[in-house]
Parts: structure tokens; C-alpha cells; sequence
């Protein structure tokens, strides 16, 4: 028996059996915003951000904004599509 779920994002997906979640963020045919590059998004490309490899090999963004500013969380859910302290790297 298959089950007709919906996630965020509003798709509607099988659920059990040969069908597959869909993820908007992972599974998504449309390219990213104008200025956002790679799955990390702004993140990428921002000043304030340090990319963190695990020894597993996971990576993640550490915005140092968040040290200073609790708008802004430690680990942001990538990718970063708006961020009003996105600063450019030089």
C-alpha cells in the first residue's frame, strides 16, 4: 500500500515502496538565484563564513556572525539563499 504525503514546499510524494522522498532543496531541477553559486549558497563567497570539514568528511559553514549575533545560527541550513549579513570576500 502506498501512502501520499506532502513536504516542504508543497510536493506531493509516495511514500514506502520504490518511491523516494523528494527534497526541494536536494532534488531541485531549478538552477540557484542569480548570485548564488554552490550548495552552500551565499555562504561560498561570504566573509564571514568558515568552511568546516569533519573527519568523516562532512562539511559545514560556521558563521562567526552568530558569536556576536544571535539572528545568526552557528551552523546555517544550506544553502544560504538571503542573509542580511552577507559581506562579500575580497
Amino acid at each position: 500500500m502506498m501512502k501520499v504525503g506532502s513536504v516542504p514546499g508543497g510536493k506531493l510524494v509516495e511514500v514506502g515502496g520504490e518511491a523516494n522522498e523528494v527534497s526541494p532543496k536536494k532534488n531541485s531541477a531549478l538552477p540557484p538565484p542569480s548570485g548564488v553559486r554552490g550548495r552552500a549558497g551565499l555562504c561560498d563567497s561570504c566573509e564571514h563564513a568558515r568552511r568546516i570539514e569533519s573527519d568523516r568528511g562532512s562539511v559545514f559553514y560556521l558563521c562567526e556572525l552568530s558569536s556576536s549575533d544571535s539572528r545568526f545560527p552557528k551552523y546555517p541550513p544550506l544553502p544560504v539563499i538571503q542573509c542580511p549579513g552577507y559581506k562579500p570576500k575580497i
